[in-house]
């Protein structure tokens, strides 16, 4: 879903890509502003997630816990939010070292075999 925002965002700025590259920046310059972007959108909305489902997760287990006796049933200890969050930043730290299949075909010159 991110890269489908980030490529709109590409798309809508084209005229912001030219002036930056007219008035200097180098292709990595506009690289860095697309993954800072894109970096931040994950970032936020991956907490927000965890603080959403955490919070709903106080009511739903009380409710639950009502209707049937069950204590706890819909819990997210704190230890597993924080390591979902250290997962999102490994996944977003290996999607910057993957060469996606744009940047293979531009390097070699032919299209990648799928």
């Amino acid at each position: 879903m991110i890269g489908i925002i980030t490529y709109i965002s590409v798309l809508e700025r084209t005229k912001e890509i030219g002036i930056l590259r007219a008035i200097g920046a180098s292709k990595k310059d506009i690289s860095r502003v697309f993954n800072a972007e894109t970096t931040i959108i994950g970032l936020t909305s991956g907490v927000m997630g965890i603080v959403i489902a955490v919070l709903l997760d106080l009511p739903i287990s009380h409710i639950i816990e009502n209707m049937s006796g069950i204590a706890d049933i819909a819990k997210l200890p704190v230890q597993s939010a924080l390591i979902l969050i250290l997962i999102q930043f490994g996944a977003d730290g290996h999607r910057r070292l993957d060469p996606g299949p744009d940047r293979i075909q531009k390097r070699s010159g032919r299209s990648p075999a799928f």
